[in-house]
């Protein structure tokens, strides 16, 4: 249950800050498979602090991670 809850909230962060890679991803049929990926990279945060949806600072945290995996990714 708490993996969907992840993926979910990580879908909504993904679409709402990086739209442009959430749309590519979504045109190519990779999204399901990238926000796996993206989830295994966060997983230091989910770990680290406690997930809460309505705290800006856990957002902040899962924005940058989600940012180094894209960066990652197009190095």
């Amino acid at each position: 249950m708490q993996q969907d809850q992840q993926q979910n909230y990580l879908r909504r962060i993904l679409e709402e800050e990086f739209p442009d890679v959430y749309w590519r991803y979504q045109e190519l049929s990779l999204l399901d498979a990238e926000l796996v990926n993206i989830q295994l990279h966060c997983r230091q945060v989910f770990d680290e602090l406690s997930f809460d949806e309505d705290n800006r600072f856990f957002a902040y945290a899962i924005t940058g991670a989600i940012a180094e995996y894209l960066a990652l990714q197009e190095g």
